[in-house]
């Protein structure tokens, strides 16, 4: 029965393509479209109109299995960065503040990092439109998370510049700002800074170039585009 359920949620929504592969049969022949986002633990997960399903992949016809097998290490490849950062992150949930949960950060293979703080007057003139844009995206594009990192002078700063400025995204718990490696690694010498990588780490696109300062708008909208598929 639960299978097929989510083959009828999955065949009611809205279709996200992935790569050459976004026609899916099970054992019993029923088809259904979705994206697939990772593969973890015996199961893959689908993404579809804006919502994420876990399904067995035993259950996937033989065909398909063998299509997860082959793809195995480059969906690996995919989620090391999104391993790398549970248990990492915060959330200001209806104004408290809270653990990101594994599941939450599970599946997402495109990143953005907000390197920002409170007593930033272009950080702040910044952060509202940052905020409006993830939430226009986020319900469509469930593979994307953007991780805000303070630069605020205490825990205290942070969550008030969170919680006074709306974000609804997640950001590294303040006690691991400048110890996390994936977030040296893309610091740079002022903010605000945007920066898009895909799940690997790899950088799309970064608000320094070359040393020159292009500021985090146009990451923001190389995101839209990237995400558009253009």
């Amino acid at each position: 029965m639960k299978t097929l359920i989510l083959m009828a949620l999955l065949l009611s929504a809205p279709l996200a393509v992935f790569a050459n592969k976004d026609t899916w049969t099970n054992k019993d022949g029923q088809s259904m479209q979705a994206e697939l986002v990772s593969v973890e633990s015996g199961q893959v997960v689908f993404s579809r109109g804006g919502r994420t399903y876990r399904y067995p992949i035993a259950n996937l016809s033989e065909e398909d299995q063998q299509y997860v097998r082959e793809k195995a290490e480059e969906f690996e490849r995919r989620g090391v960065l999104a391993k790398e950062l549970r248990g990492q992150l915060v959330l200001m949930d209806r104004g408290t503040m809270r653990n990101l949960t594994d599941q939450e950060i599970s599946g997402k293979r495109l990143f953005a990092f907000y390197y920002s703080a409170s007593w930033c007057g272009p950080c702040r003139q910044f952060t509202p439109d940052l905020v409006s844009f993830y939430d226009e995206i986020k319900a469509s594009h469930p593979e994307f998370e953007l991780v805000f990192v303070s630069s605020d002078r205490d825990a205290n700063s942070m969550r008030q510049y969170m919680r006074e400025d709306n974000m609804t995204f997640p950001a590294v718990k303040y006690e691991l700002k400048d110890n996390l490696a994936v977030v040296r690694r893309h610091q740079e010498s002022g903010i605000p800074n945007l920066v898009f990588v895909d799940g690997s780490g790899e950088i799309i696109s970064r608000s320094f170039v070359d040393g020159n300062y292009v500021g985090p708008r146009k990451v923001m909208s190389d995101i839209r585009s990237h995400l558009a598929g253009e």
